[in-house]
């Protein structure tokens, strides 16, 4: 099997969370496999979300250039989320 480039792309990095346990499962048997393995985790990016408008074009921040990179080496993506699943609560 060839060595594959993977790019985890998780949302919640509180490191007490099933998802980011999950995330670094993955990553650890990846790099196991012999795959060389990035992970971007979006809630970590420092960057402006205004848009500013077409008029305006500003350069990406530095986070985004970086996650830019990432998605144009990458070769396989994980993508690593929370879902809440009917979690009802009473007011």
């Amino acid at each position: 099997m060839s060595s594959k480039k993977v790019l985890i792309i998780s949302v919640h990095s509180d490191a007490e969370r099933l998802g980011q346990a999950l995330a670094a499962a993955y990553a650890d048997a990846a790099t196991a496999a012999g795959h060389s393995v990035r992970w971007l985790q979006l809630d970590k990016l420092n960057f402006n979300p205004v848009f500013s408008g077409y008029s305006k074009s500003p350069a990406l921040e530095p986070d985004l250039q970086a996650a830019q990179a990432d998605l144009l080496w990458v070769q396989h993506i994980s993508l690593v989320y929370p879902i809440w699943w009917a979690a009802h609560r009473r007011y």
